[in-house]
């Protein structure tokens, strides 16, 4: 009985035995790796996740960019209208006033913003944070059709409906707490300033809805073939204009323009 007895002791000294100072530091140091090697699978998976999220909504910005098409003969507002106020003057406002849209969330980026957030915005602000559609010293609407014919610079370029930009990820280019995406921007003008640039924010890529549909997740690397474009101008009767070919891009963190 007294061993027994003793035995028991002796577990319950063990159980009761407290952590010496290393021991702790032992855990807390196995801790600490285990949460070191776990953070970066977890934030890599949640970038993963919010890149699949904008390219949903790219895909539903181009649903109700076609159904807006398919109401007015093919036509798509440009960011600038010649005759109309500045709430009908750009592209998203159009959309929205006439229920192709439900949100402005809907065309917009899920990454973080340095902006105010979505729903504390009066509505003039939100409709500016929404993609970028292209701009280059434009007015007026743009005709994107199968049955139209694009030619770059040089007439003597074809350029596919899959190689022209008609919305897509956007930042402002310099530190406004208002705006961070923007509703235009420009993808020819390197050497811009006080404008939104196309911004490559899923993994050093930007995602970019075309005319023919499809969402494209562009590169330092895509573009710097200089094979993607953008509807420049227009003709007076909104019409059939030129493109113009990306050549710029904006870093993460960065304020300055990545040229090609």
């Amino acid at each position: 009985m007294k061993k027994n007895e003793l035995k028991q002791k002796n577990i319950i000294n063990i159980m009761r035995h407290n952590f010496t100072l290393i021991e702790l530091l032992v855990v807390i140091a196995i801790i600490a790796i285990l949460a070191g090697m776990l953070l970066p699978a977890l934030n890599a998976a949640r970038a993963r996740a919010r890149g699949i999220a904008c390219v949903n909504n790219l895909k539903q910005t181009f649903l109700s960019i076609a159904m807006y098409q398919s109401d007015y003969n093919d036509f798509f507002f440009s960011p600038k209208t010649k005759s109309a106020t500045p709430a009908s003057s750009i592209w998203s406002h159009n959309l929205w006033k006439q229920g192709y849209i439900n949100s402005y969330t809907q065309i917009r980026c899920v990454r973080d913003n340095r902006s105010t957030m979505y729903h504390l915005m009066d509505q003039n602000a939100a409709m500016e944070q929404t993609y970028g559609a292209p701009t280059f010293d434009l007015t007026g609407a743009k005709k994107i059709a199968n049955n139209t014919t694009y030619t770059a610079v040089s007439p003597n370029v074809k350029v596919s409906l899959s190689n022209i930009i008609l919305v897509g990820d956007s930042r402002y280019d310099q530190d406004y707490i208002s705006r961070d995406q923007y509703y235009r921007f420009l993808l020819a003008q390197q050497n811009a300033v006080g404008a939104a640039g196309l911004y490559l924010c899923h993994n050093l890529k930007a995602n970019a809805t075309m005319a023919d549909g499809h969402v494209e997740s562009l590169g330092k690397g895509e573009l710097a073939r200089k094979e993607y474009y953008f509807p420049k101008d227009h003709d007076d009767g909104y019409g059939v204009g030129e493109l113009g070919v990306v050549n710029n891009a904006l870093l993460p963190g960065l304020y300055e323009r990545l040229k090609f």
